[in-house]
């Protein structure tokens, strides 16, 4: 077998073997520990029309206070905007 075959089946096996090993540990490790506060109930969203996102400074907003006019509130403390778009949005439009 040629080095430069050799070479290139190896490095390709490491990429491979590397994307399946971070893929899940994502989906084992980190997903569950990073997103968990995200996940409410599909049931208990379906029933409500409206949302609010909002940054870390919304978190604070009893949900108590939204539920008499029907809105779920998705902002969690320390939030950043790139949480919004990554998981509330993406969370909301798969729904």
């Amino acid at each position: 077998m040629n080095i430069k075959t050799r070479v290139f089946r190896n490095c390709l096996l490491f990429a491979v073997l590397t994307l399946i090993v971070n893929t899940l540990a994502f989906y084992f490790l980190a997903e569950p520990i990073l997103y968990k506060g995200y996940v409410l109930p599909k049931q208990e969203l379906r029933e409500r029309s409206s949302f609010m996102m909002g940054d870390s400074h919304a978190g604070v907003i009893r949900q108590q206070d939204l539920d008499r006019v029907n809105i779920t509130n998705f902002a969690f403390d320390s939030e950043s905007y790139f949480d919004i778009i990554s998981g509330h949005l993406k969370y909301l439009i798969v729904l």
